[in-house]
């Protein structure tokens, strides 16, 4: 009868020992970091700054007092893909398409991401800035002079 308390005695404590590794924090309920980094990235963002290869292009991007302004939407899905649109002034030709669909690369740890016309823009984003380069190769979105858009851009934006 000792030998049989002390093996339900064990089996309770083996038991007892299961449920509980079960009930530590599950990280599969928290938001996954594709959706942290589209919950940061969806904003309007004002430009700060735009240069082409080093060169300052801010003034190209400039309406007076009115930057451009870009627009990141779209809620968390299985698909990935997301939207951009701009408004204010891009300009002729521009790196940028009015607006588009991207998604994150996979992989890359969500650093980066492809817009919809296979360009891949690097990105780092805090709460209150968003800074983006990406190298075009053929942009001319808006009109002819490809020459005078291509090469490495880099955007920083702020909300």
């Amino acid at each position: 009868m000792k030998h049989l308390t002390r093996l339900f005695t064990l089996l309770i404590f083996a038991s007892a020992a299961v449920l509980l590794s079960n009930c530590g924090g599950d990280d599969k309920d928290g938001p996954s970091v594709e959706e942290t980094q589209l919950n940061m990235l969806k904003a309007t963002w004002t430009l700060e700054e735009a240069s082409l290869d080093d060169v300052d292009r801010t003034a190209d991007f400039a309406d007076g007092e009115n930057m451009l302004t870009l627009t990141i939407s779209g809620n968390f899905s299985a698909s990935g893909v997301y939207n951009y649109s701009f408004s204010g002034k891009r300009p002729n030709p521009s790196p940028w398409p009015a607006s588009g669909t991207w998604s994150f690369v996979p992989g890359s740890e969500t650093s980066q991401i492809e817009r919809d016309d296979e360009v891949i823009v690097s990105y780092t984003v805090t709460a209150n800035t968003l800074t983006m380069t990406f190298a075009c190769v053929d942009c001319d979105y808006a009109g002819s002079r490809v020459e005078s858009v291509n090469g490495p851009w880099e955007f920083v934006f702020s909300k």
